[in-house]
Formats: C-alpha cells, sequence, structure tokens
C-alpha cells in the first residue's frame, strides 16, 4: 500500500529536479511466486545465489537501528589476515561517508563508479573491497536493477503450442519513483526470452540498447556472486546516483512504515531494582550486563555476582518487560522496567553508521558485550512520540567469514555466500484482507547477518570429454577460478590472497610456466 506519506517522499524528491536518468530496485522476503522455474532466487546445487526477492515500492525492506555492528570472525582472518580487515573496513567507510539521506542530492553522484585494474584483470582477480561493498548494499535493502529492469511475473502455457509471459518492471526512478527501463543512465530493453522447462527456468534476455555503453551499480550482484569472468578485475570508487537514489528512498525520513523494534530492544529509561538497595538501572557501559530468560532466569553476561559488583546490574527483561534476578545474594528481587511502545508508525532512519567491534569466534561471543542506545520516534494514536531504546549486543549484526563453499555449490564456484532474514509486516501495515496479508511488505531487517567469502582457492575445472577434447591439465583447465585479491586504479600491484600466494606465481600460471 502506497500511504500518503510515500506521496510525500514523492513531492519532496520531485522538487530536486533531477534528470530521469538513475533508478534502483528493492530487496526483501521472497514472494511466494517468484521460484526458480520464472528466474528468481537461482539454485546451483542447493546454493541459493540471490538473498531474498525483488518489491514493489511500498515492500521496502529496512534496518530500523541508527547503528550496525560488523565483525571478522578466525576464519576470515585466517585466510585473508589483516590486509583483509582492512578491505572491509574500506567498504564500510564507503556507506558510512554517505551523510543522512535526507540531505542527500543525487547529483552529487556519479553514474558510473566502476573500474578496470587491467593487470588485475589479466590474472583472473576479483576485488575483495567490491565484493564486500555490493554484498553490504544489498544487505541493506537494495537489489540488482540489471536483473529486475524487466522480469517475470508469470509464466502460462494456456494450450500446449503457446506460451504466455507476464512481462513487467522492478526498477524505479528515485525522482518519479515510476518504474523506468533506466539504469544509471542507460537504456535498458529485452530482446527475447529464455526458456527451459527441463531446468525448468525463464527469464526475459535483457541488453543495453547502446552496445557501447557500460558500467554497473553497486547494487548489481555480479561480482559477488555470479560466476561470470567478466567480473574479474573490476573495482567500485564508490556508489553511484541509483545506489544512493534507493538508499535515500527506502531511509529516508518521510518514508513511514508500521514497524516494531529489533529483537532484544529493550527500555533505556531506567527502572529501580528492589532489593540492592534501590540502585538505578542508568545504561552506563560500565554496568555488568545480565539476560533475563523467558522463564524469569537471569544469565551473567559480564562482571560477578550482584553483591560483588561495585555498579548496578543492568537487567534485560524478558517479553512481559519484566526481569527476575536470580542468585548473587538478590533473593529473587524484581525489577519493573519502563515499558516501551512497540508497534507503531517509524520513520526511515535517515543515517544508518557502521561500527566495527571485536568477535571471538571460536568462544562465539564479543570481547566485551556492547550496550548501545537510541532515539526511537515513532507515530501512535496520531502522537509523535519520542523514546529511549536500548540494546545489548553479543553477537554482530553482520559477520565477515570465510569458507569453503564447494561443499555448498560443488559444480560452480560460488564466490560469495549471505544469509538474511526478514520481517513482513504487512499485516500490521494494514495490507491484509481478513487478517491475511495481500503484500509482502513493508518490512525489516533482522540482525544476524552473514557474509562468507570463498576460501577454496586457487581452484580448477577439469573436464574429461571422452574421445572429444578434454581439459585435464594445468595448462589447459576448462576453467580457472578467479582468485581473491585487492587492487585499485593506482600502478601498485595487486595484493593477493591468501597471503602466501605471490603475484609472480599467479603470473607464472597465467602464462603457462612452472
Amino acid at each position: 500500500m502506497l500511504r500518503f506519506l510515500k506521496n510525500s517522499l514523492t513531492a519532496l524528491v520531485l522538487a530536486a529536479a533531477v534528470q530521469q536518468a538513475p533508478a534502483f530496485s528493492l530487496n526483501g522476503a521472497t514472494p511466494a511466486w517468484q521460484i526458480p522455474g520464472i528466474g528468481y532466487t537461482w539454485t546451483t546445487d542447493g546454493a541459493v545465489l540471490t538473498i531474498g526477492g525483488v518489491m514493489n515500492l511500498g515492500e521496502e525492506y529496512r534496518w530500523n537501528l541508527p547503528v550496525i555492528f560488523y565483525a571478522v570472525d578466525s576464519s576470515f582472518l585466517n585466510f585473508f589476515g589483516a590486509r583483509g580487515v582492512e578491505e572491509i573496513d574500506k567498504a564500510v567507510k564507503i556507506l558510512n561517508d554517505l551523510p543522512p539521506v535526507s540531505q542527500v542530492n543525487i547529483d552529487d553522484y556519479p553514474l558510473k563508479s566502476q573500474r578496470i585494474n587491467y593487470q588485475a584483470q589479466a590474472l583472473g582477480l576479483v576485488d575483495i573491497k567490491t565484493a564486500a561493498l555490493q554484498s553490504l548494499v544489498q544487505e541493506i535493502g537494495l537489489a540488482d536493477p540489471e536483473d529486475f529492469v524487466f522480469t517475470l511475473r508469470s509464466r502460462t502455457t494456456p494450450v500446449p503450442t503457446v506460451t504466455n509471459y507476464y512481462v513487467f518492471q522492478r526498477n524505479f526512478d528515485p525522482v518519479t519513483l515510476r518504474p523506468t527501463a533506466y539504469i544509471n543512465g542507460d537504456l535498458w530493453t529485452y530482446v527475447g526470452m529464455a526458456d527451459n522447462q527441463n531446468a525448468p527456468i525463464a527469464y526475459p534476455i535483457k541488453s543495453r540498447v547502446d552496445p557501447l555503453s557500460y558500467g554497473d551499480p553497486v547494487a548489481s550482484s555480479e561480482s559477488s556472486q555470479a560466476n561470470n569472468s567478466s567480473v574479474v578485475g573490476l573495482f567500485y570508487t564508490g556508489l553511484t546516483r541509483d545506489d544512493v537514489g534507493g538508499l535515500r528512498y527506502i531511509y529516508h525520513p518521510l518514508n513511514k512504515n508500521m514497524e516494531n523494534p529489533a529483537p532484544n530492544v529493550f527500555s533505556g529509561l531506567g527502572g529501580v531494582i528492589a532489593g540492592l538497595g534501590g540502585s538505578a538501572v542508568t545504561g552506563s557501559p560500565w554496568e555488568p550486563l545480565f539476560l533475563s530468560s523467558s522463564n524469569g532466569t537471569t544469565t551473567t553476561v559480564s562482571g560477578g555476582a550482584f553483591g560483588n559488583s561495585p555498579f548496578a546490574p543492568v537487567f534485560i527483561p524478558n517479553s512481559n518487560n519484566v526481569a527476575t534476578a536470580a542468585g548473587g545474594g538478590t533473593g529473587g528481587a524484581v525489577l519493573n522496567t519502563n515499558n516501551f511502545i512497540n508497534t507503531g508508525l517509524r520513520s526511515g532512519i535517515d543515517k544508518l553508521r557502521f561500527v566495527r567491534v571485536q568477535y571471538d569466534s571460536i568462544l562465539g561471543q564479543f570481547v566485551s558485550p556492547v550496550l548501545t542506545s537510541f532515539q526511537d520516534s515513532i507515530i501512535t494514536n496520531g502522537i509523535q512520540v519520542t523514546q529511549t531504546l536500548q540494546r545489548i549486543i553479543t553477537q554482530p549484526d553482520i559477520l565477515f567469514t570465510a569458507a569453503d563453499l564447494n561443499a555448498i555449490a560443488p559444480f560452480d564456484f560460488l564466490r560469495v555466500y549471505r544469509n538474511q532474514t526478514f520481517t513482513n509486516n504487512a499485516a500490521i501495515n494494514q495490507q491484509a484482507i481478513g487478517g491475511v496479508p495481500v503484500a509482502v511488505g513493508p518490512g525489516t531487517i533482522n540482525p544476524g547477518v552473514i557474509i562468507t567469502f570463498n576460501n577454496a582457492i586457487p581452484s580448477y575445472l577439469a573436464v574429461f570429454a571422452g574421445a572429444g577434447a578434454s581439459f585435464l591439465s594445468e595448462d589447459n583447465p576448462a576453467a580457472k577460478f578467479p582468485i581473491w585479491a585487492s587492487f585499485d586504479g593506482t600502478t601498485n600491484a595487486p595484493v593477493i590472497y591468501p597471503n602466501n600466494v605471490s603475484i609472480e606465481e599467479i603470473e607464472r600460471q597465467v602464462l603457462g610456466g612452472r
């Protein structure tokens, strides 16, 4: 449902008078009709190559937390080392440098930010920062517009000799919010229909109208997901107008949706703990942390027993907003926390900020839990209310890892595997008939994202073709899969991962030397 507040946002961006050139697509919970048979959530040996599905306007999914905590685990560090972590931080910095979207002028951002490092291209290298940035952009709500500038709603065969394809657009102009065939200034069309119902899979064959045009938005998924050799050697200098226009739509304060707070959020207004001398819960980051489970027991996260702690403990209430103390000489004291407003009309967060924290993947926890608070502004019963909410983060919101992804896709090289969980708020946004949601959004993106880089490299595909040509040697493989590296537009040599592989060794392999 497009609410009047969406119309207000449309009027605001129309006033910017930007030419109709960029466009964006939205990522969210996969609707039931978006199946592989019509080109969605393609799978290779059970591995999902995309996260979520493509959404209509008014069905966007977004984070409703102002600060997102990310970390790298030991598997990532073991493969990529400190230099790899620096590249992740560089990707995050591009997003952190984006100002509040309500202050963004998309004309300040280029139509093209994709560049080529020709040495990296010749050596078959893929930039880790580029893959991380593309993954993050999709994890915060954008989909690949090149996949969905023309896409299928359905495929039907009314009679055996006739097939009907319902083609529509899920690519939107950030100024007019109308469907468009333009992506970063390039006009696209579809020139035919691929259809293999033995697979089964069908999808429009899309192409740029100008064959000489180039350059994908950051939201493109090719560098991170697809087995497309044309992405080697590519890197981004920053976000494009498409990317910024899409994020402006999703996170603009005038884009208001009915939402609940993220999981594990509790009131930050404080309270009094009975049985502890009237100690106030003030929200100090130095207080020991205690988690209250649904059965009323309390688990220590940091700090000692209550009686030995020099600070007032913080209780995380259960679903009933009541934390029951257990142990530590408190005698089962009860803390009645301040209730907070759960469901309400919430604005886009305006400015996302990413913060890296130290994470011990062996123990499965932070070096120290993080206590954070933020202001939550909502409209309830026609009144705008601001309340203080808090989170205690014991697991990163986004975790970067490394693993052998060939175990997931044994016959295809999968560069990055990503997960995502969504909460569909269509019902509380009154997009339901008889209690049944009639839309697949809007909704929220939940913490717990894992972005996994393939560490099973270098690798080759060897093919035995019987009596025909065979490709079984290192000098003549059927395919040589890309290698992770870091590079940019300077004359500096690319950095190869893992660090025990040298660029000279890669050059010898490419040239057929030993």
